[in-house]
């Protein structure tokens, strides 16, 4: 977990300079304070990543319990596994799988767990079609299936997982902060797009219940960090993609995720790997809340945190970037940023009144080649020089991003930019 010297640099009244050396302590996995915290936290995972099976191997009815992850994730495996004491972790490719397939085991430990704290989203569903499975094995002492019986078993298989249409109507006052950290590691998002950090938890519409459980829950965050007056409870947008059916919960305010948002995940430990994207995404928020982001160098140090965090941070992307070091986030923060930033002044006003200190310097690219080696003094020069209207938020957009856009230009701050 973070230290007790970091979380009282993010309060408060008074400007305090990160310690990235304590951020990027143990970066892999926290550890839990207690096995009842684990447990609940568990059921949150499971509501994201657990998956009740039941088929059919030949005229014989299998029950299986499982959790897929990254190969990377192992330990988080195994960390589930020490605390239930059953089960097994196998490497599958890239992947690595927790599995409990004794009849016994899941009787004795898994089921009575979930029983005992209850699934929240759909999952119950299947969850309840896989007891009933698993009690017929238990009852039948058999796996063998007759006629009568492989009949009702094809039926239910259908209806369980992707298959189901209909779903029970769950309470959402199940929703604990165990759960719902359990919940983030599996469907919640630390993201940084176009250089800036968001956060965002993603489900499937046929749980829209949950999602707005936990809207209520994110808008309701109490002002931990209470630093910027006035700084606004979060406004949590929600758009759904038509293709998918999935529905997003989105946190994008630099003040509302600085002041409300992080005091909750420093409370509430993390057990997977997704506490290492939370520590470098926690970075970014920082150089954005004191200034640091609206430098060249804060942006470069950004991009770099952006290409390693979430999918790059797997050894199997062949795309994945380096991690940044610690003297390179402490290099950024022992800049001077040319605007105090002070207790009655939001985000807004403070990035504004940053931008009247710079000289807006705009180096573009054409696939590649530098177009103009002096570089263009405002974005307005810099869009119309390309084509695009004076008021465009093309470059604003992407500038030190390395993003393309059109799929050609490039735009960076500075002549020797290696973004590219």
């Amino acid at each position: 977990m973070l230290g007790l010297s970091t979380i009282i640099a993010f309060g408060v009244h008074i400007r305090h300079r990160l310690d990235a050396a304590a951020i990027l302590t143990n970066l892999d996995v926290y550890f839990p304070p207690s096995k009842e915290y684990v447990m609940r936290w568990l059921i949150g995972f499971i509501d994201a990543e657990g998956n009740f099976q039941v088929f059919i191997d030949r005229n014989y009815l299998r029950v299986m319990f499982r959790i897929r992850l990254h190969i990377d994730d192992i330990l988080v495996l195994k960390l589930i596994m020490a605390y239930l004491h059953v089960g097994q972790v196998t490497i599958d490719g890239n992947s690595a799988v927790y599995t409990i397939s004794n009849v016994d085991q899941l009787m004795a430990v898994l089921i009575p767990l979930i029983k005992k704290y209850g699934l929240v989203t759909t999952k119950l569903d299947d969850f309840n079609i896989f007891v009933s499975m698993v009690e017929h094995l238990v009852n039948s002492g058999t796996s063998r299936l007759d006629e009568a019986t492989m009949a009702v078993v094809v039926e239910l298989i259908k209806s369980i997982n992707r298959g189901r249409t209909s779903y029970t109507i769950i309470d959402p006052s199940l929703i604990t902060d165990e759960w719902l950290i359990g919940f983030i590691e599996g469907e919640g998002t630390f993201g940084i797009k176009n250089l800036m950090p968001y956060f965002s938890i993603g489900q499937h519409a046929r749980s829209a219940v949950v999602l707005d459980r936990i809207k209520l829950v994110l808008s309701s965050l109490p002002n931990t960090f209470n630093f910027t007056q006035d700084s606004e409870p979060p406004v949590v947008t929600t758009t759904t993609n038509s293709r998918t059916n999935v529905i997003s919960l989105s946190v994008q305010n630099i003040d509302s995720l600085y002041d409300y948002v992080i005091g909750f995940f420093l409370k509430n430990p993390f057990l997977s790997r997704k506490g290492y994207d939370f520590k470098l995404w926690l970075i970014v928020l920082y150089l954005y809340k004191w200034g640091y982001a609206y430098l060249p160098e804060g942006r470069a140090l950004i991009l770099k945190i952006s290409l390693h965090i979430n999918d790059g941070r797997y050894s199997t992307n062949p795309n994945a970037g380096p991690a940044p070091t610690t003297d390179e986030i402490n290099a950024v923060l022992a800049l001077e940023v040319l605007v105090e930033r002070t207790e009655g002044i939001n985000q807004l006003e403070f990035s504004k009144a940053l931008a009247r200190t710079f000289t807006r310097t705009v180096y573009i690219r054409d696939n590649g080649v530098l177009l103009n080696t002096t570089p263009y003094t405002s974005y307005g020069d810099a869009h119309q020089s390309i084509g695009l209207p004076r008021n465009s938020r093309a470059i604003g957009r992407n500038i030190d991003t390395g993003k393309k856009f059109k799929n050609r230009y490039t735009f960076s701050s500075r002549m020797d930019d290696n973004s590219t």
